[in-house]
C-alpha cells in the first residue's frame, strides 16, 4: 500500500503541536516500517522526519495543489492527520482520508473566540465532508461525529502513550533514571494552557491546598507545555495575585528525555482538563509508574477505566484540593493505581496504532474500489450547531458573595425557584469567599458555578472576572448581581422580559434594572462634560453601575469586561441600552 501524507502545516512542539503532533510523528515511524510511505512537509519539519527509516520525505512550502499532482498519481491513498483536508478542491481519484482528533469547539464554543469558531466549523465540516472516511482517537469523538454531522464512515485508532513508548529499552530508561529531577515533592500537569485545559482553577487549588493543610506546604506543581495563540490570558496573574510563585514552576516547552523524568518522578499527575478526545499525557502516566487525578470525562473513563482517580467536580477549586490531598495522603490507593495502570496501559502502543490505521485504509480502498458513488453528501452549511441540539442556558447571573454579608438560607430559597421556572434560561455563578465556607448542598453543585475570590486582594479579585469572561461565562447574556440586590428585587424583575427584549432589539448593548425609571427608558451614549462626571462617579465603582444589567457576553472577554475601567469609559460614551424600572 502505498500511502501519501500531508503533515506541510504541523507545527513544531515549540509552536504547541501537543498530542496530535507526538500522534503524527510516531504513526508515520510505525506506518514506515509496515508500508510505503511517503510524507509532504515544511521544510523547518524536514531534518527531523528524514531521519525516518523507509520513510520518503518530500519537502513542500505551501499546500501548492499543482505541486502535488504527481504525488496524487502515485499513491493508492492520501491522509491528512490534522484536523484537516488540503489543499482543497481534491479530485476523486484516489480515496482520502482525514483525522479529527475531537470536536471540541462544537461543545465549548466559547473557548474559540475571534471568528475560531466560525472557522474551525468550516474546514472541520469540509474534512468530514469530503473525506471518504473519518479516523478518530476515541468512540466518544465518533459519536459526536456520527451525531452532529451523520458521517458514515468513521473508525477510532486509539493513541499510545508516544512519550512512555520511547522510553521502553533499558538503555533510554536509564537515561531517564540518571535524568536531574527536583527533588521537593511535586504534581505535575503536562497541557498547553489552552482555556479547556482548566489551568486556573488548578493553580488556585494548589493555593488552597496549602491554605488549609499546612503539611502541604513544600508541596510544588510543575506545568509543561509550549504557549498558544488560544491560551488562556490569566494564568500568570493569578499566580502572582496569590503569591504562590515559589510554588509553581512554569517550564513551558521541554524536552522529551525531561518531560518523561519529570512524569516518572511526580508524586501525582493531575489532569483537570474540561475536554479530551483522548488525553495522551494521562497515558504516558500510567505506563510511567505515576498515580493519576482526572477528570471523569467520557474519552478518559474508555481509555483508562478503574486505573486511575477522578475529580470530584472539576469545576470547584476547593473539591480539586482536597481530592489532591486525599489521593496523596492514601499511599496503598496509589500503589495500586500504579499496578492497574501498568496493566491497562500495556493494551495501547504506537505499533497498535499503525495497525488500526493500515486497516481502515485497507478497508477504504476496498470500499472506494467497488462504489459507484464515491462520495455520501452532507451540507455542512445545513450541519446545525450542536448546542442549538442540547438545552443551553440564555443568560447567566454572577452573583457576588465576596462585597457583603448574605443571607445563605434566602439565597438557597431564590436557586430553588431559578431551578423551578427558570431552568432552561438561567446559569448561575457564584463568586464564592475563599476564606468563608459556604454550605451549599452537592444538590446545587449542577445547578451553581463556583468561582473562588477576595475581595480585600484587589489583583486577585479583578482577575477572577478576566477569568469569568475569558473562560466561564459561556451563555449569550450575563447579568452581575450585587447578592442583596437581587434578593430584595427578585419578585420584580422579570428575566425572560429582559432577555426577550435583548433578542429582538438588537440595537440595545444592555437593559439595567432600576428604580429611577418609571416606564422603559432608552439611553443613549454621553458625551463632554455629561460624560466626564458620570465616568468620575462610577470609576471606583464600576460593578455597582453594572449591577442588575443584562449585557451581551460577546462585548467582554478576558481583557475587556465590566471590571474594567476602560469597559465602562466605553459603555458610557457609545452604548445604547434600556433603563427597566423595578416597580
Amino acid at each position: 500500500m502505498k500511502i501519501l501524507i500531508n503533515c506541510v502545516n504541523l507545527l513544531s512542539g515549540l509552536q504547541g503541536a501537543g498530542g496530535a503532533g507526538s500522534y503524527v510523528y510516531f504513526l508515520i515511524i510505525e506506518l514506515a516500517k509496515l508500508e510505503t510511505v511517503r510524507v509532504l512537509i515544511k521544510p523547518s519539519n524536514f531534518l527531523r522526519f528524514q531521519k525516518i527509516k523507509n520513510l520518503e520525505v518530500v519537502p513542500l512550502l505551501a499546500n501548492n495543489i499543482e505541486q502535488m499532482q504527481e504525488h496524487f498519481l502515485w499513491a493508492d491513498i492520501y491522509f491528512c492527520p490534522l484536523n484537516e483536508l488540503v489543499p482543497c478542491y481534491l479530485d476523486t481519484k484516489i480515496p482520502v482520508v482525514s483525522t479529527i482528533h475531537d470536536l471540541q469547539h462544537e461543545v465549548y464554543p466559547h473557548y474559540f473566540k475571534n471568528g475560531v469558531y466560525e472557522s474551525r466549523r468550516t474546514y472541520y465540516g469540509y474534512a468530514i465532508s469530503r473525506a471518504n472516511a473519518i479516523i478518530t482517537v476515541s468512540n466518544n469523538e465518533k459519536n459526536l461525529l456520527q451525531r452532529i454531522y451523520n458521517k458514515k464512515d468513521v473508525y477510532v485508532t486509539y493513541h499510545s502513550g508516544y512519550l512512555a513508548d520511547k522510553f521502553v529499552g533499558e538503555a533510554e530508561k536509564n537515561k531517564i533514571s540518571q535524568f536531574r529531577v527536583p527533588e521537593y515533592p511535586y504534581i505535575i500537569y503536562p497541557a498547553i494552557p489552552w482555556r479547556h485545559k482548566n489551568h486556573y482553577r488548578l493553580v488556585e487549588a494548589l493555593w488552597l491546598l496549602k491554605q488549609s493543610h499546612p503539611a502541604m506546604k513544600d508541596l510544588k506543581l510543575i506545568l509543561t507545555g509550549a504557549q498558544h495563540s488560544l491560551s488562556s490570558s490569566s494564568l500568570e496573574n493569578l499566580i502572582s495575585d496569590l503569591q504562590i510563585q515559589d510554588s509553581i514552576e512554569m517550564k513551558g516547552f521541554v524536552s522529551n528525555l525531561e518531560l518523561a523524568a519529570l512524569i516518572k518522578n511526580a508524586n501525582l499527575m493531575v489532569f483537570p482538563s474540561l475536554y479530551e478526545g483522548f488525553g495522551i499525557p494521562i497515558l504516558d502516566a500510567m505506563k510511567l509508574g505515576t498515580p493519576v487525578l482526572a477528570n471523569a470525562l467520557p474519552a478518559i473513563i474508555e481509555i483508562a477505566g478503574d486505573s486511575i482517580s477522578y475529580l470530584q467536580n472539576p469545576l470547584d477549586s476547593k473539591q480539586i484540593a482536597q481530592d489532591i490531598h486525599t489521593l496523596l495522603n492514601d499511599k496503598g490507593k496509589c500503589l495500586s493505581l500504579v499496578e492497574l495502570a501498568y496493566q491497562q496501559g500495556s493494551k495501547y502502543s504506537s505499533i497498535e496504532t499503525a495497525k488500526s490505521t493500515i486497516s481502515a485504509f485497507s478497508k477504504v480502498i476496498e470500499q472506494f474500489q467497488k462504489s459507484i458513488v464515491k462520495l455520501d453528501y452532507i451540507n455542512v452549511k445545513d450541519v446545525p450547531e450542536h448546542r442549538s441540539q442540547i438545552k443551553s442556558k440564555r443568560i447567566s447571573l454572577i452573583f457576588d458573595f465576596t462585597r457583603s454579608e448574605f443571607d445563605e438560607s434566602q439565597f438557597i430559597q431564590y436557586i430553588d425557584k431559578l431551578a423551578l421556572h427558570w431552568q432552561d434560561l438561567v446559569k448561575v455563578v457564584a463568586i464564592l469567599p475563599v476564606d468563608k465556607k459556604i454550605t451549599l448542598s452537592e444538590v446545587y453543585d449542577h445547578i451553581v458555578l463556583k468561582v473562588y475570590s477576595d475581595s480585600k486582594n484587589q489583583s486577585y479579585y479583578h482577575n477572577s472576572f478576566n477569568y469569568l469572561f475569558d473562560a466561564v461565562i459561556d451563555t449569550k447574556y450575563v447579568m452581575y448581581c450585587e447578592l442583596g440586590c437581587m434578593l430584595k428585587y427578585q419578585q420584580k424583575i422579570d428575566l425572560v422580559e429582559g432577555v426577550t427584549i435583548m433578542d429582538t432589539f438588537s440595537h440595545f448593548d444592555a437593559i439595567i434594572f432600576t428604580e429611577k425609571v418609571k416606564f422603559p427608558t432608552e439611553t443613549l451614549p454621553l458625551s463632554n462634560e455629561t460624560l466626564l462626571k458620570e465616568y468620575d462617579y462610577w470609576k471606583s465603582k464600576r460593578l455597582s453601575f453594572f449591577n442588575l444589567t443584562i449585557l451581551r457576553t460577546d462585548r467582554q472577554d478576558g481583557d475587556y469586561h465590566i471590571g474594567q475601567y476602560k469597559f465602562l469609559s466605553k459603555f458610557l460614551s457609545e452604548s445604547v441600552y434600556l433603563k427597566y424600572p423595578i416597580i
